[in-house]
């Protein structure tokens, strides 16, 4: 597995993006660039972690829980934290913190090879 962060709309964005077999087996956010910093950590579950999203704190066990994933996939999930507070988690939408603004987005790739099982 693997994620990369990238400044919307560049060339490095777009030629990950255009590249079909990445695309097909990659899951693609946008998040604002406002949310990274000095405090900005790609990370693993922990237990009690939350996540905020649509106006709802929900723990993250749960939400894992319901994409019925193999456990070898949930066990490598990369999570983005930046200042203590969970902004990204793959197959979901940005924290309402870190939602797009249009302006200095990110586009977050995750990338998994599942014929490496």
């Amino acid at each position: 597995a693997a994620i990369g962060v990238y400044p919307s709309d560049t060339s490095s964005e777009k030629d990950i993006i255009n590249d079909k077999n990445i695309y097909k087996l990659s899951i693609q956010a946008k998040i604002s660039s406002a949310k990274i910093n000095n405090n900005t950590v790609i990370r693993s579950r922990k237990n009690g972690d939350v996540y905020r999203q649509g106006g709802m704190t929900r723990k993250v066990k749960k939400l894992i829980q319901s994409l019925k994933l193999p456990k070898a996939e949930t066990d490598i999930l990369p999570f983005i934290e930046s200042d203590g507070e969970i902004i990204y988690v793959p197959y979901f939408n940005p924290a309402d913190s870190a939602q797009p603004d249009g302006k200095n987005d990110l586009t977050v790739v995750y990338f998994i090879d599942r014929s490496e099982k």
